[in-house]
């Protein structure tokens, strides 16, 4: 049953840290539960590159973290808004695999 946000649908609300630890966990379930779902993720952002366009989200283990890439028409005149350590919620489908947790085509929702 899909959810919406800002006239924005997802299947699942998770933070960035569920979802990296889902992963770390158990990779074959978190796949099953996660990838190729439209999810609404919560994080604050580790790293933001412009060149890229893609943030990375915090987690608590170190080297970890959640890659959140923008969607393709994201305006890169909008990364000025968004700073390190900053909490952002982001929609998009998640992609994640054994070695990178990965979330692409976000939108911004805040």
């Amino acid at each position: 049953m899909s959810k919406k946000d800002n006239e924005t649908e997802y299947d699942i609300e998770v933070t960035a840290q569920e979802l990296y630890s889902s992963f770390t966990s158990d990779n074959e379930s978190a796949s099953e539960k996660y990838n190729e779902k439209k999810i609404k993720i919560t994080g604050v952002i580790e790293k933001i590159d412009e060149e890229k366009n893609y943030i990375n989200l915090k987690v608590k283990q170190l080297f970890g973290f959640v890659m959140c890439w923008l969607q393709d028409d994201f305006n890169k005149e909008d990364f000025p808004n968004y700073s390190i350590n900053d909490e952002v919620t982001l929609i998009g489908t998640c992609e994640s695999h054994k070695i990178m947790v990965v979330v692409k085509r976000c939108e911004p929702l805040n």
